[in-house]
């Protein structure tokens, strides 16, 4: 067989055909089972081991474990919304001053909530800055200065974590509004104020909305106040619409103890 014969047997189809088919399958060999180029690995180590080093693309929601994709385990954690000390005093004052600011009563109300929550710098956050001095009035008149001298107030955090002494100030202050008269007969006024805006009679709803405004309560959250409510009663029948100034504390004491409200 001459020179020109072996070359037509070799571009015959049948020749071309099994010569790709096997150049083929050396490269594929090559390319997805190997450490290193020209080296390989068995298919059974595949499993345990990963051939590409460090070649592994991110996917979402997954990682490398043992040369294999599992999900990522992440860590949650839930923490109550917070804002500072001027938002939750100013929550308060809607809730608990009604009419003329500059009233006497009015101004006995801030100045208590004022001693309990604008001062405490550090337990309810709104750090003061030096280009801003603020003068917060206090139940004796005096005022307190909030502009620089107090560095502990200067770098407090803008919304410090949940702590104990900021919860036992919020409970002192949540007291103060159910137990003082002053507050609740604003409170009453301020029911009427909603309830005319909301074209609503129903007491515990109303409550619900002077600390929530805007939010829909829950059924059951709804529920549990319309409990209490009648509770306050000595569990005698009470329509949610009958004004009842036990059940306006009760109603008044635990919405003020919930959390949500003191954050937007």
């Amino acid at each position: 067989m001459n020179f020109s014969n072996i070359i037509k047997n070799i571009n015959s189809k049948p020749v071309r055909k099994i010569s790709s088919l096997f150049i083929a399958l050396v490269c594929l060999a090559m390319f997805q089972n190997c450490e290193n180029f020209g080296s390989f690995v068995a298919y059974d180590e595949l499993s345990i081991t990963d051939p590409h080093g460090d070649s592994w693309s991110p996917v979402d929601g997954l990682e490398v474990k043992n040369g294999e994709w599992v999900k990522v385990e992440a860590e949650i954690i839930e923490k109550l919304r917070l804002t500072d000390r001027n938002y939750i005093a100013s929550k308060l004052f809607a809730v608990a001053i009604q009419g003329d600011e500059d009233s006497v009563n009015n101004q006995t109300i801030r100045n208590r909530i004022n001693s309990l929550i604008t001062v405490n710098v550090t337990s309810f956050g709104g750090p003061c800055i030096y280009n801003n001095p603020e003068e917060t009035p206090v139940s004796d008149n005096r005022n307190v200065s909030c502009s620089g001298v107090n560095s502990a107030q200067v770098t407090a955090q803008a919304i410090p974590d949940p702590n104990v002494y900021r919860s036992v100030l919020k409970q002192a202050v949540c007291d103060y509004l159910a137990s003082n008269a002053s507050v609740q007969s604003n409170i009453r006024a301020n029911l009427e104020h909603v309830s005319n805006n909301l074209d609503s009679d129903h007491i515990p709803y109303l409550v619900h909305q002077l600390f929530y405004l805007g939010q829909e309560p829950r059924k059951r959250t709804l529920a549990s106040l319309e409990e209490l409510y009648k509770t306050a009663a000595n569990n005698q029948s009470l329509p949610p619409q009958t004004f009842n100034a036990a059940g306006l504390k009760i109603l008044t004491l635990a919405l003020c103890h919930s959390n949500g409200w003191e954050a937007p």
